[in-house]
């Protein structure tokens, strides 16, 4: 992983939203999601650590929720979600659930942001 960049995960045994464009009337700067740490590999039934941060030209994205998806050309997987904090800073884990195939994944990140910042995809 690295600041700015995506995280990929490898899934052992154990729908995105579209982000493309801002909607015109959106006048909410668009959020930039970070992830600092991941999870490199996972089992099944356990839990995917992350940590990261949201901000936007507007100052960091306080209280806002990140939604947590693994993804693969032909698969989308929701997690979960995690929270910001004050410093838009968010730390914690999602449980990749019992049914998903063993495999490699990308981990993507998106928020629906709030007032202050608009919505956000990790790259």
């Amino acid at each position: 992983t690295g600041a700015g960049g995506g995280a990929r995960t490898t899934l052992g045994d154990g729908g995105l939203p579209s982000l493309d464009a801002p909607d015109e009337d959106d006048g909410r700067p668009r959020a930039t999601v970070r992830i600092a740490s991941a999870d490199r590999e996972v089992q099944r039934n356990e839990a995917l650590h992350l940590a990261g941060e949201l901000d936007s030209p507007a100052g960091s994205c306080a209280y806002v929720r990140v939604d947590v998806t693994l993804t693969t050309d032909r698969q989308e997987v929701p997690l979960g979600s995690l929270a910001t904090d004050e410093a838009g800073q968010f730390q914690g884990a999602v449980v990749v659930p019992g049914n998903v195939t063993v495999g490699d994944y990308d981990i993507v990140l998106t928020t629906p942001g709030d007032a202050r910042c608009g919505k956000g995809r990790s790259e």
